[in-house]
């Protein structure tokens, strides 16, 4: 039967090997896009649209 000793990730892992855990970066231009409306679009199953159509009619905002 053999053993393994678990892995180490992440930064630990890069640090042990003499290596830098990598900064992350932002772009603010990026997150700043003028054309993004905010709104996504998803399928559902028929039967999670046909409760949220009954819940429209019955008033609940969306």
């Amino acid at each position: 039967m053999s053993h393994r000793e678990p892995s180490v990730k992440g930064p630990a892992a890069l640090h042990n090997r003499g290596r830098d855990f990598p900064v992350p970066s932002f772009d603010p231009t990026v997150a700043m896009v003028p054309s993004v409306s905010g709104q996504f679009v998803a399928r559902v199953p028929k039967s999670i649209h046909a409760k949220l159509s009954r819940a429209q009619a019955e008033g609940v905002p969306y």
